[in-house]
């Protein structure tokens, strides 16, 4: 039987979250200030016990699949007051391809977290990416 688990994040920001999404091509439904648990994670394993859960960012089954991110149900993130928790299925947690996708949310935020924070500030940020993959990213007084 398959369960979802929380997962602690260091996912903090709904707008940065929500963009880094957006650049891997992701489909989510969102609550509409993206903090409220109000949108729900249906679990296709009704029928053998597993829940759904309310979220506050779902990305339903088939859109996890399409883009590696879960293989066994949806994926979403709950909001616990102060960052995210993700909320997955525990079948799905060690996959390869599930482990790639998540490194590469994670990256993805961390760059819009960069930009937000030094637009913030005043300033522009200039990224180019390496040969070597390496993002290299460069802080521009506006």
């Amino acid at each position: 039987m398959s369960k979802y688990r929380e997962i602690k994040t260091e996912f903090r920001n709904p707008t940065s979250l929500k963009k880094a999404l957006d650049e891997m091509g992701v489909k989510y439904e969102a609550s509409l200030d993206a903090r409220s648990n109000s949108i729900t994670l249906w679990s296709n394993w009704k029928t053998w016990g597993g829940e759904s859960q309310a979220v506050a960012i779902a990305i339903q089954k088939d859109e996890a699949s399409r883009v590696g991110l879960g293989c066994y149900d949806g994926v979403g993130f709950h909001w616990n007051g102060s960052s995210y928790d993700l909320v997955a299925d525990h079948m799905d947690e060690n996959l390869n391809s599930v482990v790639s996708q998540m490194n590469k949310l994670r990256q993805s935020y961390a760059k819009q977290e960069i930009r937000r924070q030094a637009y913030q500030r005043g300033y522009g940020v200039q990224e180019a990416v390496g040969q070597d993959g390496v993002i290299r990213m460069t802080l521009v007084r506006r």
